[in-house]
């Protein structure tokens, strides 16, 4: 199967990202003959209605013509909330700055901007390296959001990022939220280094973190 094309509007939305690992049923297994794309830029731009309709069209192996879905939509985003902080943190030379945060009750929209060369802790050297900077957030009970898709790089971070990335939603209104950045640690074959759960390593740089308060509505 091909990466979807999807139209809002008869405007085909051309920043997403397509995925068919889309988590883990009860036994462990990976959930089969599901599939995840996600809009990454261009909603928050559109003036949408309460209720829409999204074409997905999908070309299919075997298939001349692709396989075309109407799928009518409800837009739960009208009660998001908004936060521009515009704030920035440093470290050495590197710094990044918060420029948006969005709270919808289905997701949570992260935009940075960052420059400068990532933090390396003792262990990040020699034949092990830091990767590019990730972002982790937390509200004010330390209660830790769900990235939606974490993508790797099989090179050396770059020097700046805009970054718009996607996360689960708060079960309720926070009165702060704190961003904690991270990187990971990788081997000269890019393979990343495993904690003792099997999960990527992650390395907090505490003096990175950013707080954010949230007004009350």
């Amino acid at each position: 199967m091909f990466t979807p094309k999807v139209f809002i509007e008869g405007q085909k939305m051309v920043y997403g990202s397509f995925t068919d690992a889309v988590g883990k049923k009860e036994d462990g297994k990976l959930i089969d003959n599901m599939a995840m794309y996600e809009i990454t830029k261009g909603l928050s731009e559109k003036n949408l209605s309460d209720e829409f309709e999204i074409t997905v069209k999908v070309n299919v192996s075997g298939f001349h013509e692709p396989f075309e879905f109407q799928v009518p939509v409800k837009n739960l985003s009208k009660n998001k909330i908004l936060l521009k902080p515009d704030k920035t943190q440093s470290s050495g030379t590197f710094s990044y700055t918060v420029k948006q945060i969005e709270l919808t009750p289905v997701t949570t929209r992260l935009i940075v901007d960052s420059k400068g060369k990532v933090p390396s802790t003792a262990e990040q050297s020699g034949d092990l390296s830091a990767t590019k900077m990730y972002y982790d957030i937390v509200d004010q009970d330390g209660n830790q959001l769900e990235q939606h898709m974490l993508g790797l790089f099989h090179r050396s971070p770059d020097s700046e990022y805009h970054e718009d990335e996607a996360y689960s939603p708060f079960t309720k209104t926070p009165t702060s939220i704190t961003i904690k950045p991270y990187t990971m640690t990788v081997k000269k074959d890019w393979s990343v280094i495993e904690n003792q759960e099997g999960n990527w390593a992650k390395t907090y740089h505490k003096d990175l973190e950013m707080t954010i308060p949230v007004p009350s509505q």
